[in-house]
């Protein structure tokens, strides 16, 4: 009889064991990830977190874009205003007293537009770059060249500069080349041209600008 009952326990015993044995599983399965979960959880985090870094970066890229722009503009409409009030004699330079030695500006010679007794000054400067604003890693390409084009009445001192020109020998962009009857001529268009210059006054205006890519 007590042989019975022992083996009856014994019975017992090793058939509770396993359902033991499976909760523990359960339980530890429960609390952790499979190499297939922590895939796939790396995956759709990767999907996400790209095109955001990438946005990013484009974001920066543009800001920094549009900083350069605006310094570039605002540098250049000041080098056009000293040089149309004669206070920048040269034709190129750089801006190393605004705090960038690394940039280089340039005039281009001023055109002449004239229509009737009415005359125009068309200032043309343009400001070059180290860093490249546009696509990046085309052969040939060094930097970035912004141009700037306005329009002025030209005042007194411009036509004062001229009629000297003319009168020492040498080509005046509003008198052209000196002829043989001499200053008569140049005196003469000097007073209508010069009243325009003085009622004109030098007001400045339609400041546009382009970027152009590529070496100088």
């Amino acid at each position: 009889m007590i042989s019975r009952i022992e083996d009856r326990s014994r019975l017992r015993r090793a058939t509770r064991r396993p359902d033991a044995r499976r909760a523990r599983s359960r339980t530890r399965g429960d609390r952790a990830f499979t190499l297939l979960e922590l895939v796939l959880a790396v995956t759709i985090l990767a999907a996400f977190i790209v095109p955001v870094l990438g946005l990013i970066a484009e974001s920066r890229i543009r800001a920094f874009r549009y900083t350069t722009e605006r310094q570039a503009r605002g540098l250049a409409q000041a080098k056009l205003q000293e040089r149309i009030h004669f206070f920048e004699e040269n034709d190129q330079g750089t801006f190393e007293a605004q705090g960038f030695p690394s940039w280089t500006w340039e005039f281009d010679p001023p055109q002449l537009r004239t229509q009737g007794e009415q005359v125009l000054l068309i200032y043309t400067i343009r400001v070059h770059i180290p860093q490249k604003l546009e696509t990046v890693g085309s052969k040939g390409d060094e930097g970035t060249t912004f141009e700037y084009t306005t329009w002025t009445f030209p005042d007194a001192a411009w036509y004062e500069e001229q009629l000297l020109l003319y009168e020492s020998g040498q080509y005046s962009d509003l008198y052209g080349f000196p002829d043989s009857r001499g200053t008569t001529g140049a005196t003469g268009t000097t007073g209508t041209a010069g009243r325009a210059g003085t009622l004109g006054g030098a007001r400045a205006g339609n400041l546009t600008g382009r970027s152009a890519r590529g070496a100088r």
